[in-house]
């Protein structure tokens, strides 16, 4: 049902002009990081390599200029934000953060 919506809302354009709506404002992406034992426990606090590459490639895709964040902060402030900025994060220095995610957003 959940993807039924979120489907039907992308269909109908509502992402788009959310996008509009907030270009103005920072997005902060906050991920704890990637997943590489086995079983699904770790699918609901991580994920997997092959989720966060292609998460990576769509914001690329879709342009969202990526800063760090004192950068972010500072820009914020300072009212020069670029449309659709964002911003990652990654709260644990786990192996498959620096095995995975440190290449993904190198790219």
């Amino acid at each position: 049902m959940k993807l039924a919506l979120l489907r039907a809302a992308k269909a109908v354009g509502l992402f788009g002009l959310s996008r509009l709506l907030t270009r103005r404002s920072l997005r902060i992406l906050c991920y704890h990081g990637v997943w590489l034992g086995e079983g699904t426990f770790g699918n609901y606090l991580f994920m997997r390599p092959e989720t966060f590459r292609a998460r990576m490639r769509l914001l690329a895709s879709l342009g969202y200029p990526v800063l760090g964040l004192d950068e972010a902060v500072e820009r914020l402030a300072a009212g020069t934000l670029p449309a659709c900025a964002t911003v990652i994060t990654i709260d644990d220095g786990w192996y498959g953060t620096y095995r995975h995610m440190v290449d993904a957003l190198a790219a």
